[in-house]
């Protein structure tokens, strides 16, 4: 029920580890 927030939430991760690195 929930998948489709929980994608958006790690697609948000993938954005902020791709622009900021040392985030991740």
């Amino acid at each position: 029920m929930r998948t489709e927030l929980a994608r958006a939430e790690v697609e948000s991760i993938c954005v902020m580890c791709m622009s900021r690195p040392q985030v991740c």
